[in-house]
């Protein structure tokens, strides 16, 4: 069982890590564009400006320089999570199915 789960766990955390990573990116990109356009049409008072603090970054810098993305703790904490929980729901299932007693299933099957 585990030689059959872990490469297919290995498939499906890629495949989650790479593919929410592309749509965390796409969706905090939209996020932070509609922030910035409510900002600007709705000309609200900001009081860190009013603190003295100014930000020189345009609207359309900020969006160039926000971005998402993997790096390698990220990467490694993600699988080493995943596999450890896969390996946990494995294990767990084969130490009880070992330790029951087929004459017991089978008198508890029998009544």
């Amino acid at each position: 069982m585990l030689f059959e789960l872990v490469p297919l766990a290995v498939i499906g955390i890629t495949l989650a890590l790479f593919l929410g990573n592309i749509l965390a990116n796409q969706l905090s990109q939209e996020m932070l564009r509609q922030d910035l356009t409510m900002q600007q049409n709705s000309g609200e008072w900001n009081p860190l400006e009013e603190l003295g603090y100014r930000f020189d970054l345009t609207h359309e810098e900020m969006l160039e320089s926000y971005e998402v993305g993997l790096n390698t703790t990220t990467v490694s904490l993600f699988y080493s999570i995943g596999l450890g929980t896969i390996s946990i729901a494995i294990i767990i299932p084969i130490i009880h199915a070992t330790n029951i007693n087929p004459k017991k299933l089978l008198t508890l099957n029998q009544q």
